[in-house]
């Protein structure tokens, strides 16, 4: 409702997914979620690239990537690894 009130054009939401569980509940929120605007929804941690790759199909609207090998969030996929996954131009 507070994204919604500030005119909010996207609601991202990014916490830990260290664990199986973890990651099912944040694949629960992005595919249950009935907010009117678009999600972007990604996990950080032990499972967080599987959970950009999987998120992404599900419907969130952003992936974000380093842009050269080396990033500060565990989980975060390279551009040259989304790239090869074959999202992008």
């Amino acid at each position: 409702r507070e994204a919604r009130s500030q005119a909010a054009d996207i609601f991202k939401v990014a916490t830990r997914t260290d664990t199986p569980t973890e990651l099912g509940r944040l694949v629960e929120f992005m595919t249950s979620s009935r907010l009117d605007l678009a999600v972007a929804v990604m996990g950080i941690g032990k499972l967080g690239a599987i959970s950009r790759v999987l998120l992404s199909r599900a419907g969130s609207v952003l992936i974000y990537a380093s842009v050269g090998a080396v990033t500060d969030v565990e989980g975060q996929l390279s551009l040259e690894q989304l790239r090869a996954l074959g999202f992008g131009p």
